[in-house]
């Protein structure tokens, strides 16, 4: 029974057995090749453990075939294409991901991974603020059904580490705003005013770092 094995898999990666998870899957694959969530769950695994990319990226784009309006699946591809250094593409494929499932606390903090590598500071720190939004959000949820154990854990791990990580790239922008030039030729009290506004912005992200 394929449901079986596929839940036999999920449990052993619960499990942290990574290996074992992956045979169970390819087990789910002999018997039913076109099973998109055991094709997505190798191909994510693979791109987490940064490890046989250009055959992640095959078995997920044959998942994203099969299920061509899944955005965990779109998720998984534009993780792939971030492991392997694409990240405009990666970029392109996630922003689809997000336009499915817009409230994804993971596929946000990707979302964060992915505008860092690209430098854009400013859009990484909004993309981890929306993963405190709905980390918090499931954390909430998890309470009000009287969920304990696991998974209000992992959420409460991950908001802590989205904090943090929000923070730290919130100090740097204040510190490249600190010790931004002012440009050449400016009269004295245009020069001022220029520097006035860079020490507003950099309060404004350092008064960001700081967690709510």
């Amino acid at each position: 029974d394929t449901d079986l094995l596929f839940r036999k898999g999920i449990l052993l990666d619960k499990m942290q057995r990574k290996e074992e998870a992956i045979d169970v899957m390819r087990q789910v694959l002999e018997l039913e090749p076109q099973n998109a969530n055991a094709l997505n769950y190798i191909g994510y695994t693979y791109a987490e453990m940064g490890i046989h990319l250009s055959e992640a990226k095959r078995l997920i784009k044959a998942a994203l075939e099969l299920a061509p309006d899944d955005g965990y699946i779109m998720d998984s591809l534009a993780w792939v294409y971030y492991r392997q250094g694409h990240y405009r593409k990666a970029l392109e494929v996630i922003q689809d991901a997000i336009r499915l499932v817009p409230n994804d606390p993971v596929i946000h903090e990707h979302l964060g991974d992915i505008y860092m590598s690209l430098g854009k500071k400013n859009k990484a720190a909004e993309a981890y603020e929306k993963a405190l939004e709905y980390f918090y959000k499931n954390i909430e949820w998890a309470h009000s059904q009287n969920i304990k154990g696991e998974y209000i854990e992992k959420s409460i791990d991950r908001y802590t580490e989205m904090l943090f990580r929000r923070g730290h790239i919130m100090e740097q922008v204040g510190v490249e705003y600190a010790s931004a030039p002012t440009p050449k030729g400016l009269p004295q009290d245009e020069a001022d005013a220029y520097r006035s506004l860079l020490e507003e912005k950099k309060l404004e992200a350092m008064d960001a770092a700081l967690p709510k």
